[in-house]
């Protein structure tokens, strides 16, 4: 496939799923942005291969958002592919600086800033694409927004849990607000992949999964599969609001998301709480 004259940004770019999306997409002639912390890894994959830059930002901290926004802005006059690839486990209950809960900030939050504040530079076809992680939960009847940052986790796992709702439930409103604008997103699940999201978890997780992961999980070749296909694949050109799953094998496939997930009353207040967590809307909500 030639993306030539076609512009990237890869969040979590410098490492894992994001990566190697970054490398595909470059190597095939597109302009890519990656984004991430840290510079030496950057580096060394600009050297790795031409045709990609580097912003630097925390994404859990949403000045640095908004001034990642405002630097991409003034050196790109279009974007079609926004693939927000970055995400973290931290085990323990933290806050960001904005008092915000850091799974949930950096997990979820700053895809719905960043994506508000880059649409305007997103021409009709466009590709929005959020990589997701798997629950089981009806949002609708778990999801509870005064917990975003007061509550402590009930298990280790919950505020991944909570992090991965919200992203589903902001993809099905943001499509229905997306729709007749030529822009489309679809989020997907790429599966148990060989990253270092759980670098942070107590030793004896970080043991299992290395036990666990010549077994059960999926290489980051075969990971970043899914993130392609939605962001390139002729087929999908009209294709919004899907949810898709990995595969050792062949492109992703449509998957079921639990009841709740496309609740337009549960997406608005999503919508209209995130915005007052990031402290204003950075476009408006259409629909």
């Amino acid at each position: 496939m030639n993306l030539t004259g076609k512009t990237a940004l890869v969040t979590g770019g410098t490492s894992g799923i994001g990566r190697q999306v970054a490398l595909t997409l470059a190597a095939q002639g597109a302009s890519v942005v990656i984004v991430g912390r840290d510079a030496a890894k950057a580096a060394a994959i600009m050297r790795q291969q031409s045709g990609i830059d580097f912003l630097p930002a925390d994404l859990s901290e949403m000045a640095q958002v908004r001034a990642l926004a405002r630097q991409f802005a003034a050196g790109h006059g279009a974007l079609h592919y926004l693939i927000h690839s970055a995400g973290i486990h931290q085990n323990d209950r933290a806050l960001t600086s904005d008092g915000i809960e850091y799974n949930f900030a950096a997990n979820y939050l700053n895809k719905f800033l960043l994506t508000n504040l880059l649409r305007p530079l997103m021409p009709p076809g466009g590709r929005i694409v959020a990589v997701g992680s798997p629950y089981v939960f009806n949002p609708k009847q778990f999801f509870r927004f005064t917990g975003i940052y007061r509550d402590r986790p009930p298990l280790p796992f919950w505020s991944l849990v909570k992090s991965g709702m919200a992203v589903s439930v902001w993809t099905a409103e943001l499509a229905r607000c997306l729709a007749g604008s030529g822009l489309t997103i679809n989020t997907v699940v790429p599966g148990v992949v060989r990253t270092d999201i759980l670098q942070h978890d107590p030793w004896p997780v970080q043991l299992l999964d290395r036990l666990l992961r010549p077994f059960v999980s999926l290489s980051v070749e075969q990971g970043s599969t899914g993130p392609l296909y939605l962001a390139t694949a002729p087929e999908l050109a009209r294709t919004n609001g899907r949810f898709y799953k990995n595969q050792r094998r062949g492109n992703p496939v449509p998957t079921q998301v639990p009841a709740g997930t496309y609740n337009a009353g549960l997406g608005q207040q999503l919508w209209s709480f995130s915005e007052e967590l990031v402290g204003g809307r950075g476009a408006p909500h259409v629909g």
